[in-house]
């Protein structure tokens, strides 16, 4: 209806173990956009926008271990695993 995902809701209710476990997913997608043109971290809390903000940072971090480790061990399934990552 709003269409706010998941990351949207925990973001907007505080729910910081499901914004830790969301992200803890590599394909999480941090940047898909509300009705309203918002990401998720737009609609964090100001008073804990710090301590969210520190999730979706290490979600990013991690991401790029992630797919840096990818390339190196899987070099023939990079190209489909960045296509699939993408959408």
């Amino acid at each position: 209806i709003d269409g706010n995902t998941a990351l949207h809701y925990a973001v907007i209710k505080k729910h910081f173990k499901v914004i830790k476990v969301l992200l803890s997913k590599n394909e999480v997608k941090t940047n898909i956009k509300n009705n309203n043109n918002q990401i998720p971290i737009e609609l964090a809390d100001p008073v804990f926008y710090n301590k969210i903000e520190s999730y979706f940072k290490h979600h990013e971090i991690n991401k790029k271990i992630f797919i840096q480790k990818v390339q190196i061990e899987d070099k023939d399934n990079y190209n489909i695993f960045l296509e699939n990552l993408n959408e």
